[in-house]
């Protein structure tokens, strides 16, 4: 087929830019106590990583980008509302919900 590219990797990084694959979001919620998360413990805590060794291995392959960039940085801050990608995933990163008080 003319102007097809395979992918390059096992990511579909480039399947992904030319719209042929069809990525699965995640909405990965940070807790109260934290402004942002290690990009390569995102991986893992959103089900795309079995470990962190294993995220911080994808971002040294170049299987990830963040807001639409390749990161290499392996413990990059992510914050609320910046957006992961990497083997047909994307992560949505929100930030935590604020507890509501009780009326006691």
């Amino acid at each position: 087929m003319a102007g097809y590219h395979a992918p390059f990797c096992g990511c579909g990084i480039v399947a992904a830019e030319l719209g042929l694959v069809r990525m699965e979001s995640i909405k990965f919620q940070l807790d109260d106590k934290h402004e942002y998360i290690e990009l390569c413990n995102v991986l893992k805590l959103a089900g795309v990583a079995n470990s962190g060794g294993q995220g911080k291995l994808m971002v040294a392959n170049g299987e990830v980008r963040v807001d639409g960039k390749p990161e290499t940085r392996k413990t990059a801050k992510i914050r609320a509302g910046q957006t992961v990608e990497c083997l047909g995933q994307r992560i949505l990163v929100v930030a935590a919900v604020a507890a509501v008080a009780g009326n006691d």
